[in-house]
């Protein structure tokens, strides 16, 4: 081989390799950029429809939220026009709801709304005599065919003094099982002697 063609062939092996390592690796760094571009654009347009999708479920939580306080304030409303005191209370005894008249009677001459005893106990409003005969009631109530117990007891009631009180006690069931217990007081009678004497 002439030195010449040897000359010739080794710069025409020096561009194709040279030239083609450098194409190759130009073309490399043209798609990475461009897949860096494209997985930016991807991921930028996921966290967004992700971000989308989080609030639409806000508002919709949001939204029965709203219409479940709706809700409650039309029951409360509901149940606030019964002239009794009315409470229910769950199976360990704690207060789940009381009614208007309720809270106009036993809370707000402490200075409570109903509110304040969600979740406390008879004990937090009675004393420990009533207590114990509402704790029979219960028991009584539970175990009667007809679901219901009545007692009359002795409570001293805030601007009233002592009042003779009819309660009465029924369970709240689903499909026979008991969730609650619910208590209305429906006849108040202060004592007169001592009302007069005031």
């Amino acid at each position: 081989m002439s030195p010449a063609l040897i000359s010739v062939i080794s710069i025409a092996l020096d561009i194709i390799l040279g030239g083609g390592l450098l194409a190759v690796w130009l073309k490399y760094r043209i798609q990475a950029r461009s897949a860096d571009r494209v997985d930016f654009e991807t991921v930028l347009a996921e966290v967004k429809s992700q971000r989308n999708e989080a609030w639409a479920h806000i508002a919709e939580q949001v939204r029965r939220i709203e219409n479940m306080e709706a809700e409650i304030q039309g029951l409360r409303i509901a149940r606030d026009l019964d002239p009794f005191p009315n409470w229910l209370v769950d199976l360990q005894g704690r207060f789940l709801y009381a009614n208007r008249a309720f809270e106009a009677l036993f809370l707000e001459p402490k200075g409570q709304t109903y509110r304040d005893i969600i979740g406390k106990t008879h004990i937090d409003v009675w004393p420990e005599p009533f207590c114990r005969t509402i704790k029979a009631l219960n028991s009584a109530a539970g175990k009667r065919p007809d679901g219901t117990a009545r007692a009359n007891a002795s409570l001293d009631i805030p601007d009233l003094g002592r009042c003779s009180v009819t309660v009465h006690k029924f369970p709240y069931r689903i499909k026979g099982v008991i969730l609650a217990y619910a208590g209305y007081i429906t006849v108040i009678d202060p004592d007169m002697q001592r009302l007069g004497e005031q």
